[in-house]
């Protein structure tokens, strides 16, 4: 660990990370996420340090290949790392950020949702990285967390891509599911932060493939509510769209995962997932 990492990892003071907004930007940034479409959601740049940032970035470019959980399927080509307890200094250093109580009053008050908990588990976020041909067909997130069935009511996403631009693709798009159609493209750039509402409605990826092998970085954390109706079942994974002009290895896929319960498809993911991540190592 560097010098600077131990400075910063051991810093309690938060806002040499990130910029809280001033009272005045807070309610503008909360009337426009209620007013979003297709769901509520906001995109804000430089809420987070670009220095820090960059350092984030270039220390997961250090990382060895065999650290990281990988999700290779026709739905989703990337590569996660999620164990809090692994994750390298800098990049634990900005969930305990945004898992703070300061940051946690400052989604509470743009979002108007009170009450939110986060996940240290990391559950389906942490680092994410896709390569080439990357990309992660449209899909809702898991609406209840498997493990503590609280409901899934935020989730925060930061970018760490310099110099992106349209021509290196990978946009997150949300989707508008009555038109079944992309209504927002938001390109991944460095410092740039999304707050998604989450729902059942809330559809979203980057369904098209990376045309090139830079890599598209990002970290993820999904932030919970006390369940409103506790004995209503609630999705706890991940559920894809069809949706028009979907290549055919990805709607057989799609049909797989209806055919077939949810603990032989994790397998069949996973087992997939490992066996062309060994070819990559």
């Amino acid at each position: 660990m560097t010098t600077d990492q131990l400075i910063i990892s051991r810093r309690s003071d938060t806002s040499s990370v990130w910029h809280p907004p001033s009272e005045t930007k807070g309610k503008a940034l909360a009337s426009s996420f209620v007013k979003a479409s297709p769901f509520p959601h906001l995109i804000i740049d430089n809420l987070f340090d670009a220095d820090f940032l960059n350092k984030v970035a270039e220390e997961i470019k250090t990382l060895p290949s065999a650290d990281w959980a990988p999700h290779y399927t026709a739905l989703q080509k990337k590569r996660m790392m999620n164990n809090a307890g692994d994750l390298p200094a800098l990049a634990a250093h900005y969930f305990e950020v945004i898992n703070s109580p300061d940051f946690i009053l400052f989604l509470q008050s743009v979002t108007g949702i009170m009450s939110l908990q986060p996940d240290l588990t990391l559950l389906g976020g942490g680092v994410h990285e896709a390569g080439a041909d990357g990309h992660f067909e449209i899909h809702v997130d898991f609406q209840r967390h498997p493990s503590t069935g609280l409901e899934n009511r935020i989730a925060v996403i930061t970018y760490l891509n310099a110099n992106w631009t349209e021509f290196d693709g990978g946009a997150l798009e949300l989707w508008n599911m009555n038109e079944n159609r992309a209504e927002i493209s938001i390109l991944p750039l460095l410092g740039r932060t999304v707050i998604m509402g989450q729902s059942p409605i809330a559809a979203h990826g980057y369904p098209t493939s990376l045309p090139g092998d830079r890599p598209r970085r990002a970290l993820i954390a999904y932030f919970y509510t006390e369940p409103e109706h506790p004995a209503e079942a609630a999705v706890d994974t991940t559920l894809y769209i069809r949706r028009p002009s979907m290549p055919l290895s990805r709607r057989i896929q799609m049909t797989i995962r209806d055919i077939f319960p949810q603990p032989v498809i994790r397998s069949l993911r996973n087992l997939q997932s490992q066996l062309v991540h060994k070819r990559t190592i």
